[in-house]
């Protein structure tokens, strides 16, 4: 869907202040500077995502929590992740204490295997 503002505003407006809302747009023409102000007014996180180990949003930090969601890898078999995109994004995502990361579902349980791995990757010790 190409960019509606005002529907955004007019959506996120519904939830409650305390509930986390993430929102995940897809088409190109979301990335302004509007739309990243409306999420930070609303106090809504704009939904990191990742194909193939590339960023396909913008990293903005709208809120003081994060989410991640992985679609598919790069490695092989497809859609795995390997160490190195997993560590780049734990990377990315820094100290961020509020964290939500999620891999997409998949016939072949890569996205249980890369959240074990990826969970492994951030651990603090």
């Amino acid at each position: 869907l190409r960019a509606d503002h005002e529907r955004l505003a007019e959506c996120l407006r519904r939830f409650p202040r305390h509930i986390r809302v993430a929102v995940e747009p897809r088409h190109a023409s979301w990335w302004t500077d509007q739309t990243r102000r409306t999420l930070e007014h609303h106090g809504a996180a704009l939904s990191w995502t990742d194909r193939l180990g590339q960023p396909q949003t913008p990293l903005w930090r709208t809120t003081d929590w994060l989410y991640l969601r992985l679609h598919e890898g790069p490695a092989q078999p497809w859609p795995h992740y390997d160490d190195e995109t997993l560590q780049a994004w734990a990377d990315e995502l820094g100290a961020a204490e509020d964290a939500y990361v999620y891999f997409n579902n998949d016939p072949g349980g890569a996205a249980v295997r890369n959240a074990l791995r990826f969970t492994e990757l951030t651990a603090r010790p």
